[in-house]
């Protein structure tokens, strides 16, 4: 999608945002993006069905406090990309 010289700021950001919201949402790969915190914020349709989990389950998920990430000692690795 090019904008021309011409087009406004707020139309290049609409097309920007435009851009990523269709690439998120038709990307057949799975996305999710967390808070500071570790909490789910928002995932796509490809993260879904990966996990099988309800939009419920999924915002209530904090990836810096699942016990199985904690027992399996891949927390110290996750915990670096935070």
């Amino acid at each position: 999608m090019e904008t021309s010289p011409d087009a406004t700021p707020d139309l290049v950001t609409s097309a920007r945002d435009l851009r990523w919201e269709l690439l998120f949402e038709q990307s057949p790969l799975s996305i999710q993006v967390f808070a500071p915190d570790g909490r789910t914020i928002r995932f796509n349709p490809a993260w879904e069905n990966l996990f099988g989990l309800t939009r419920e389950e999924a915002y209530v998920l904090n990836v810096l406090k699942a016990p199985d990430l904690i027992a399996s000692g891949a927390i110290h690795h996750i915990r670096k990309a935070f």
